[in-house]
């Protein structure tokens, strides 16, 4: 029943790979872990989402820090997040959180993602189903891992769609 559950929300989401867990916290530790981010590393993500979003880097020993939000997508700036590249300090990781069901601005964290050599996690536990479009106005499913290296869905009860509880992470 798993893997039929799993091969559906790669079906769903058209990423190649799908692995359903415990929870979107364990999602996103999965996502990091495969990233390989570890002791040193910098996290960064928007203030605006559960604490898991930030702890999945506290897990694997790096650090987390917040980027400020865009007003439309009430995600991370794509500009902020460019400016703390050039001022700050470029992260290992960038944890854009979907809120509402409304996307982050994808394509261009990930245009900044390989600018600058950092990995990309959707927290997409917000938006399973919801699309969102590139400059040329072609249509993404939020999990796609389209303009993200990993992506991770959240079934608690709260979410969009749920199983009680559990969560799915997805790859390229």
């Amino acid at each position: 029943m798993a893997r039929q559950f799993e091969q559906a929300l790669a079906d769903l989401t058209g990423a190649k790979h799908a692995i359903v867990c415990a929870n979107g916290t364990t999602a996103l530790h999965l996502a990091c872990l495969g990233l390989k981010i570890e002791t040193g590393d910098l996290g960064l993500t928007s203030p605006i989402t559960f604490l898991s979003s930030a702890n999945c880097v506290e897990f694997c020993g790096g650090r987390s820090d917040f980027i400020d939000i865009d007003m439309a997508s009430l995600s991370l700036s794509p500009e902020k997040l460019e400016l703390y590249c050039e001022t700050v300090a470029i992260p290992k990781v960038v944890i854009p959180v979907d809120f509402a069901g409304v996307a982050a601005d994808l394509p261009t964290i990930y245009a900044l993602s390989k600018k600058y050599g950092f990995y990309v996690i959707e927290d997409a536990a917000h938006s399973i189903g919801t699309t969102y479009k590139d400059d040329s106005g072609i249509a993404y499913q939020c999990g796609s891992c389209a303009h993200t290296d990993a992506a991770i869905f959240s079934f608690h009860p709260v979410k969009t769609i749920t199983t009680g509880e559990g969560g799915g992470c997805f790859n390229k």
